[in-house]
């Protein structure tokens, strides 16, 4: 049994090999899942420059069904997407629209295993041309390895290793006969990574990106350095208010930019936020406010 959901808008990202797909509208994200919650209109405002003064940029819609998945979302003058899902959520079909809601700009079609695993992602052009394939290639409980075939006829290899808890531990990316990407991952009491070796080609670590957490399982630092030359490639510090909503923001690169966000909310009395400003520095940079439909 197949759903067909129309979203309208741009998907942020994918995940593929989890139990299910996520799809992450960032100012909404927060509220999926909850079942109560029927539908919310955004409006966007923005500061002109030089000014605190804070102008209407944009307003989208976002509708929920009683499960609390995000069914529907409404931006103005952009691309329509089209998703086809299977009967336990894994994404099948997904259709990429012009504005005019008439004319095909790409779809993918994607079929996965009894356990889930995807097994091939097709990516087409508009005219039907197929311009890549990815699919699984070989798979044991450790390990899966997918071949993406590229239209020009470039090839690259995808390698990933599991623990006994199906958590990924190991990534490696091949382009011909070079690896451009290695990573280890390890993880602490939970599926959240706690560091990241970035390997070169030999299999030597040059580089790692530590992560930590409070007990609500929020990003608190993460930390990237240098292990040939010792130097920070950044680091990235983060607070958050009682509902984990995020409070600061701060970003430390090795030339010493420091750039700093601060975010103040106002809540419901169902302890949904429905305004946020965004400062940067001590400059108001930008503001959110939701109108959130109950049922």
């Amino acid at each position: 049994m197949r759903y067909r959901f129309l979203i309208f808008g741009l998907i942020f990202s994918i995940s593929l090999f989890g139990q299910k797909n996520e799809y992450q509208y960032p100012y909404v994200s927060d509220l999926e899942g909850k079942s109560a919650i029927k539908m919310v209109i955004l409006s966007k405002y923005r500061t002109l420059y030089g000014s605190d003064e804070l102008i209407l940029n944009d307003t989208s819609s976002y509708k929920f069904d009683s499960k609390g998945r995000l069914i529907l979302s409404n931006f103005p003058t952009v691309l329509i997407d089209s998703l086809v899902y299977d009967s336990i959520g894994n994404l099948i079909e997904s259709y990429r629209f012009q504005s005019d809601r008439k004319t095909l700009e790409s779809n993918y079609i994607m079929d996965f295993d009894t356990d889930n695993n995807i097994i091939q992602k097709q990516l087409f052009d508009g005219d039907g041309s197929i311009l890549s394939t990815y699919s699984l290639t070989q798979k044991t409980n450790d390990y899966k390895i997918y071949t993406k075939t590229f239209k020009e006829g470039l090839i690259r290899i995808y390698e990933y290793h599991y623990n006994r808890k199906g958590f990924k531990i190991k990534k490696i990316i091949t382009d011909k006969d070079s690896i451009i990407l290695n990573e280890i991952y390890k993880y602490g009491n939970s599926d959240k990574y706690r560091n990241i070796k970035h390997m070169d080609f030999k299999g030597n670590i040059v580089a790692i990106t530590t992560f930590d957490y409070d007990e609500q399982g929020n990003l608190l630092m993460e930390l990237k350095r240098n292990e040939q030359t010792g130097e920070m490639e950044y680091k990235y510090e983060y607070t958050y208010d009682k509902y984990n909503n995020k409070l600061s923001e701060k970003s430390l690169f090795p030339n010493g930019n420091l750039l700093e966000f601060r975010f103040e909310y106002s809540y419901d009395s169902k302890g949904n936020w429905i305004r946020q400003v965004v400062y940067r520095g001590d400059k108001k940079s930008d503001a959110y406010e939701r109108k959130i439909e109950y049922r």
